[in-house]
């Protein structure tokens, strides 16, 4: 009798559970559809916001807790929202200015095309160059794990790689270009200019024409940062 209370119970209490997260996420993407459609792909799926300390109580420990406000829910949610963006933008400045001197470390160093990162925890296969702020924000999600759903300190283990190799690269392709480096990553993007290894031997294409590659800047950059990854499969 014992077991089968406990299992009654223990079903209850996940059918609740399953309910109010169904309630967050509802919430959660009101709070999203509130923002420009640009800034969707930073931020994490709803599951983070579960973390927060209000919000992980009211799913959890329903015995304990109040219902909540939706308007008040939104409000938290909203304020999840900058605290995810804000710990990104400053684990990437503080692992810029591991390699750069302070003054590159100023917030609008990540807007620039020499802001070059990696995200590890993708296969060196899928490896590309993430230029600025606008690139690796849309891996912020790699970088921060279910336990650590409220960013109000530091990443646990910021797993971003800043790349020496990639700014030297793009410092290069900037000169070919007569930019200086102070040109944002967006810029670069927009221009759709080409570049060919001269030092690449020519490569037969259908068996009768022969040429190279031309790459787009961050293809160049990628190619350059991780030269035994093909380009293209």
């Amino acid at each position: 009798m014992k077991e089968a209370k406990y299992a009654r119970l223990f079903k209850e209490q996940e059918e609740r559970m399953s309910q109010r997260k169904n309630e967050i996420t509802a919430i959660y993407k009101d709070c999203q559809r509130r923002l420009d459609p640009a800034f969707w792909q930073y931020l994490p799926e709803p599951s983070h916001s579960y973390g927060i300390h209000t919000i992980s109580r009211y799913i959890y420990y329903p015995e304990q807790s109040e219902m909540l406000v939706p308007n008040d829910t939104a409000q938290m949610i909203l304020l999840f929202f900058d605290q995810w963006l804000a710990c990104g933008k400053r684990g990437l400045l503080e692992l810029m200015s591991k390699h750069l001197t302070p003054t590159a470390s100023q917030d609008d160093a990540l807007d620039l095309a020499t802001s070059v990162f990696t995200c590890t925890l993708h296969s060196p296969k899928c490896y590309s160059v993430l230029l600025g702020w606008e690139d690796a924000a849309v891996h912020l999600e790699c970088n921060m794990t279910q336990n650590h759903q409220q960013p109000t300190t530091d990443f646990p283990e910021f797993l971003f790689e800043y790349s020496m190799i990639g700014r030297k690269t793009v410092l290069f392709l900037l000169g070919l270009l007569g930019l200086e480096a102070s040109t944002p990553a967006l810029d670069v993007e927009a221009l759709e200019a080409r570049f060919m290894c001269v030092s690449c031997p020519l490569e037969a294409r259908r068996g009768k024409m022969k040429g190279r590659f031309a790459l787009k800047f961050k293809e160049c950059v990628r190619f350059l940062t991780f030269p035994d990854i093909p380009i293209i499969d």
